[in-house]
């Protein structure tokens, strides 16, 4: 896809397609895990790209399996839970920075880094999250106090 377009390897690939999927996809964002079509280790692709709402739970499928698709075997999915205060984002398909508090918030995790197709962070000098270090950057400029619980990185494995 067009998408990873000159990527050389896995991480740049895995960043490209969480720049593209935030950039290009066309959605608006919610977050209300009952709309979501990436529940735990399930994949409704087909939802996804029919319906005009996604979640982290869906972007973060999104790039694990259009990275895939290309050919990148490291990418899983990692989740955060909380709650926690988060700080300014701007999710995707959002005109505007909002923020407030998460139960949980999940993301694809390829070799240590964080790569978060569904929001900005860092009002004042915005970025998507791509090579991030979970604890260190991504940490400091998502999160603003409460509960901050990383679980295992696992992996989309039913998709239809």
């Amino acid at each position: 896809p067009i998408w990873a377009a000159g990527a050389v390897d896995e991480s740049n690939t895995v960043a490209k397609m969480t720049l593209s999927a935030y950039s290009e996809f066309g959605k608006t964002y919610t977050y209300d895990a009952i709309q979501t079509h990436s529940p735990g280790n399930l994949c409704q692709l087909t939802a996804i790209l029919y319906d005009n709402v996604v979640d982290c739970q869906d972007m973060t499928a999104v790039v694990q399996l259009f990275t895939r698709i290309v050919g990148g075997a490291g990418v899983q999915f990692l989740r955060v839970n909380g709650p926690f205060n988060y700080n300014p984002v701007l999710p995707i398909g959002e005109s505007a920075w909002s923020e407030g508090v998460w139960n949980f918030h999940q993301f694809a995790w390829d070799y240590g880094a964080v790569y978060d197709a569904c929001v900005q962070l860092n009002q004042s000098a915005p970025y998507s999250p791509a090579h991030d270090d979970l604890n260190g950057n991504y940490k400091a400029n998502l999160c603003d106090g409460g509960t901050w619980n990383p679980l295992a990185p696992d992996t989309i494995t039913i998709l239809y």
